[in-house]
């Protein structure tokens, strides 16, 4: 068994940052996160499960798909207190922020006809979700390389 094999399992301890920094990457992250959904909404090619029914919930209510997206977020939170989980800020942010960024920059994003033009909408959207992830988990690997 090679070193690389042996350390596979072992993950290096180093004391968390301070919360001011972890509380104000995941701000940043969800921010962000709020921005990407918006453009893939925007985008109108297709969306990711959890938004299908954001936007099904949308349809059906006539609330926001941002709004949507805050009501199933409590919706969840409330499946919690039977388990008796508490809750953390970063979760309850991730409730709130995400659905009000997406309703604070939908209406903000032009209508768009051409699908070459709603494929790029659609693709920078993901690209911001790819880089959201790595502000919100600040870089650090859950699983080894």
């Amino acid at each position: 068994m090679n070193a690389h094999a042996a350390t596979l399992g072992a993950s290096p301890r180093t004391a968390p940052a301070p919360l001011g920094a972890r509380l104000g990457r995941c701000v940043i992250g969800l921010l962000v996160c709020g921005l990407g959904i918006a453009l893939i909404v925007a985008g109108d090619i297709g969306l990711a499960p959890w938004d299908v029914m954001h936007d099904g919930i949308s349809e059906l209510t006539g609330m926001p798909i941002g709004t949507a997206i805050i009501v199933v977020g409590f919706a969840l939170l409330l499946v919690w207190i039977p388990l008796r989980v508490r809750p953390g800020i970063g979760t309850i942010l991730n409730a709130i922020l995400i659905g009000v960024v997406v309703d604070l920059v939908g209406p903000h994003v032009p209508e768009m006809d051409h699908v070459v033009v709603r494929s790029a909408v659609l693709a920078a959207g993901r690209g911001v979700r790819c880089r959201q992830r790595a502000v919100h988990r600040g870089g650090t690997r859950t699983r080894p390389a």
